[in-house]
């Protein structure tokens, strides 16, 4: 876990350096083109019948022999990337028809070709790394990511001293840096051996949950940026208004994600693992210490990020995306709220009790209502109307599965936690409402100022437990071990 975390703050640092250098250099039209394409291809990939194994998690961990899994893996990559394949061929000779409807007729099909290529470089990290994921395996996911993004980082420099940036070439370059990444990881799979076909019912069992996730994932399009990114380019034909919601939601909205995800992304295999090893009881443990992680992370970190919105659009992205700033507040406000409810420790345990249909059926019905509200509100108040309609949805869902996960298993919500959560964001944020003057300098001392006070506070109050700690060891022992121990009372 504790690599999870620290690979999630490098990738934290890699793509907010990726994004500002994008951001800047494409300025608003471009940029929103930009992101029209690569949302697009996220939201083509959710599409895709066969689901990556970074969504196995909670299945991989009951195949023992390495072997097996790593066919399963290549097994699901094969089917995903010919599926790829055959889209793009469908789509290269009807783009001429279909651009202009989508809000991207300046984009010509070479730049497709590139995009095409940026899916498929993607989609096959995607796929290696869960299997690394599954496995709890992160220190390789770890290094190879950043080499990828490092050299994505470095490729963006290299165009804007060459004065050679464009659509075309950025995604590229990004993509160029997820084959660095795939193809690392993917050399790393050679120890386990030759691959080894399961029985053939364990292979139809695989690929039926692929298909239960899969619905899962198409009806949770309302909880991810690449939906709402293509109901504003389509209903407002407007490529700046991408570019404003993609600077506040995809972007500085994605900081705030991948802090979380260090934790989140680790939930799902945790939860596998600690439910088949220890039942229902550890299964619990668990879910009570992911809720109080989760509430760390996302209650304070969204408050901060409202407080802050003004001066971190304009000084990292410049005067031109000042709408921005009214979308990340917005987004932040709807964090906070959402990180009381649990968050993905209550998808981890439906999951993990095999209630994926449960899952199916919230999402089936929040979803719709989501897309509906959007393009209500889209049509009113440009991308600012998708920030809320995702915002609604998110926290509507977020109490149902909090609700139904506490229906199949006993859970006592931390309250007192809760309560302590409220108190450590007020310490992070009060130095920037009291100091903050302007300027880069002040921004960073406000903000370390903010994180010394709230980690201080944590270190007085000690807000977490003995029982913590003993659900943490059996995922990390290092971090029960050292680093949690020093803020619980035992």
């Amino acid at each position: 876990m504790a690599w999870g975390q620290a690979g999630k703050v490098l990738e934290l640092l890699l793509t907010t350096a990726i994004a500002i250098i994008a951001v800047r250099a494409l300025q608003p039209d471009a940029f929103g083109s930009y992101s029209l394409l690569t949302n697009l291809v996220g939201l083509a990939s959710v599409f895709i019948p066969v689901v990556t194994t970074e969504a196995l998690g909670a299945v991989l961990p009951r195949f023992r022999d390495s072997r097996e899994r790593l066919y399963l893996v290549l097994l699901v990559a094969a089917a995903r990337f010919s599926i790829i394949i055959g889209v793009s061929a469908l789509v290269v000779p009807l783009w001429d028809v279909m651009r202009g409807e989508l809000g991207l007729s300046p984009v010509q099909v070479k730049v497709l070709l590139a995009a095409a290529g940026y899916w498929a470089a993607q989609d096959l990290l995607n796929t290696v790394a869960g299997l690394y994921l599954a496995e709890l395996n992160l220190r390789r996911v770890t290094l190879w990511r950043s080499v990828g993004q490092l050299a994505t980082l470095l490729g963006l420099i290299a165009l804007v001293l060459l004065d050679q940036v464009s659509v075309g070439s950025t995604i590229a370059v990004v993509a160029t840096g997820y084959l660095v990444a795939a193809g690392a990881l993917a050399a790393g799979l050679r120890k386990v051996g030759r691959p080894t076909r399961p029985p053939a019912d364990q292979v139809r069992f695989v690929l039926g949950f692929t298909r239960n996730v899969w619905v899962i994932g198409v009806a949770s399009l309302a909880f991810g940026p690449p939906m709402y990114v293509l109901l504003i380019g389509v209903i407002t034909g407007k490529a700046t208004e991408v570019a404003f919601y993609v600077a506040a939601v995809g972007v500085l909205g994605r900081a705030q994600v991948l802090l979380l995800s260090g934790w989140s992304a680790l939930i799902i295999p945790s939860f596998g693992v600690v439910h088949n090893r220890d039942g229902i009881p550890g299964l619990t443990h668990a879910w009570r210490l992911f809720t109080k992680l989760w509430l760390i992370i996302a209650v304070p970190t969204s408050a901060l990020l409202f407080v802050l919105a003004d001066p971190l659009i304009h000084l990292l992205f410049g005067d031109l995306y000042g709408p921005s700033v009214s979308f990340l507040r917005a987004v932040a406000a709807f964090g906070f709220f959402t990180g009381f409810l649990s968050g993905p420790a209550s998808v981890g345990v439906l999951w993990a009790l095999d209630l994926q249909r449960t899952v199916v059926r919230v999402r089936m019905i929040t979803t719709p209502l989501a897309v509906g509200l959007a393009v209500l509100l889209i049509s009113r108040y440009d991308g600012l109307g998708a920030v809320i309609a995702a915002g609604v949805a998110t926290v509507a869902t977020s109490l149902a599965e909090l609700v139904l996960a506490r229906r199949a298993a006993p859970f006592s919500y931390p309250a007192s936690f809760a309560g302590w959560t409220i108190v450590a964001s007020a310490a992070l944020v009060l130095p920037a409402v009291l100091l903050h003057r302007g300027g880069a300098i002040s921004l960073v001392a406000v903000i370390v100022l903010g994180v010394l006070a709230m980690v201080g506070v944590a270190a007085i109050v000690r807000p977490f437990r003995g029982d913590d700690l003993e659900a943490l060891h059996s995922v990390s022992p290092w971090l029960s071990d050292s680093v949690l121990r020093r803020f619980a009372r035992t």
